[in-house]
C-alpha cells in the first residue's frame, strides 16, 4: 500500500502521483493501493490514476464534490 499523505490531515509528507508513476516502471506486477489521506482528493484522483494506481481510496468527507467522485 503506497499511503499519500497531503495538507489538512496530516503533515506533508507524501508519496505522490510522480512517484507512483516511476515505482509503476520499476516493478509493474505489484498492485498499487494508493490511500489519499488529502483534503478534496478529486483534485488527485486523476493523477494517481494515469500514474498507474490500481486502487485509490480516499476519505470521503474530505471531498466538496463527493457525488462527482462516485459518478
Amino acid at each position: 500500500m503506497l499511503h499519500s499523505s497531503f495538507s489538512h490531515f496530516v503533515p506533508n509528507l507524501t508519496i505522490g502521483a510522480p512517484v507512483v508513476k516511476s515505482l509503476r516502471k520499476s516493478i509493474p506486477k505489484h498492485f498499487f493501493d494508493c490511500h489519499l489521506m488529502v483534503q478534496e482528493p478529486e483534485k488527485m484522483i486523476d493523477d494517481f490514476a494515469d500514474a498507474g494506481a490500481n486502487l485509490i481510496t480516499f476519505h470521503y468527507e474530505a471531498s466538496y464534490c463527493k457525488l462527482v467522485i462516485l459518478a
